[in-house]
């Protein structure tokens, strides 16, 4: 932190850390988007993997289309699909863009996609991309079913349910 109480400050790599230049790609991490050579740096820095973001390569020439996505368990936000795929991001889920308006009624959440991209309601996953083929109904998080492995497939989109309880609950037919 600063004089002035910021906190928004990079933490240094301490002397005498040996990292390989090749160890890794560049990474961004924590809410400040702290930058380092390799995540070997970041490490040492105090970052942890599930902090950081790999950076898109200076050499990458994209599209310039801004339609966000969302990847990885770090949930790291890259401004296009291509530069995702550039910086080596998998399990990206497309952004909802801004100023969609979905009405807040009671449809259920959705997973859509290989990646299981979640979703509030189906308005949002359409503005997302993804049409009501290729997203499940959501097993609400206040049902209780016994925890009896014997799935069940549903539907157009072949969803697949731990049981009949939990395809049930998700109002799969």
């Amino acid at each position: 932190a600063d004089a002035a109480g910021a906190t928004d400050c990079c933490a240094q790599v301490p002397e005498g850390v040996a990292c390989t230049a090749d160890s890794t790609p560049a990474v961004t991490c924590g809410s400040e988007q702290c930058g380092y050579s390799n995540q070997c740096l970041a490490d040492a820095a105090g970052y942890s993997s599930d902090q950081c973001c790999n950076a898109v390569p200076n050499d990458v020439a994209c599209a310039a289309i801004y339609e966000p996505v969302t990847c990885g368990p770090s949930s790291c936000v890259y401004s296009s699909q291509c530069e995702a795929d550039a910086a080596g991001a998998t399990d990206c889920c497309a952004q909802v863009p801004e100023g969609v308006a979905c009405t807040a009624d009671s449809t259920p959440a959705v997973t859509c996609g290989s990646e299981q991209c979640g979703y509030s309601n189906q308005c949002l996953a359409d503005a997302a991309g993804y049409s009501s083929d290729q997203c499940c109904n959501a097993v609400p998080n206040d049902v209780a079913c016994a925890a009896i492995y014997e799935p069940v497939t549903c539907g157009p989109s072949s969803c697949v349910y731990s049981s009949q309880c939990e395809a049930d609950a998700a109002g799969a037919t």
